[in-house]
């Protein structure tokens, strides 16, 4: 099982127009949150004669998403996919570390807003795609 979430939050000025010929400024916050679920399979290129070790893992699942800007909630979700792709450095029989590349992706087609139901256009869909480069550690019993 895979769970993966990401934060972010955000705090602007804004300055639009007022309807009357002047200029109206605010702050808008938001906050979003992108987080999935979902199994995952995970296959190990693994030799113990070798200290290079390769990892890929995949997994479909659930891929939620949920924004608080300015006390207005927006929140989605679909069918999504989270993939990873490895290579350790194994320094002993136990530990090894190496770089990471993973994405994941899914596309919002409904939204609620404040509870309501909004069904998007296509080209106006809303993508949940991320790449992030990490750097892992293992430890193996």
């Amino acid at each position: 099982l895979k769970y993966n979430q990401f934060n972010s939050s955000a705090t602007t000025t804004v300055t639009l127009p007022d309807g009357k010929g002047g200029l109206a400024t605010g702050t808008l916050n938001s906050k979003d949150q992108i987080y999935f679920i979902g199994p995952s399979i995970l296959v190990q290129d693994f030799d113990n004669q070798s200290p290079h070790r390769f990892f890929y893992d995949m997994a479909i699942g659930y891929m939620g998403y949920k924004d608080v800007s300015n006390n207005v909630e927006i929140k989605g979700g679909n069918l999504g996919l989270v993939a990873d792709v490895a290579y350790h450095y194994a320094f002993n029989q136990h530990f090894s570390v190496g770089p990471q590349l993973g994405f994941s992706i899914a596309t919002l087609k409904k939204l609620k807003i404040d509870g309501q139901e909004l069904t998007l256009e296509e080209g106006s869909y809303e993508g949940l795609g991320k790449v992030i480069l990490s750097l892992g550690a293992a430890y193996r019993f």
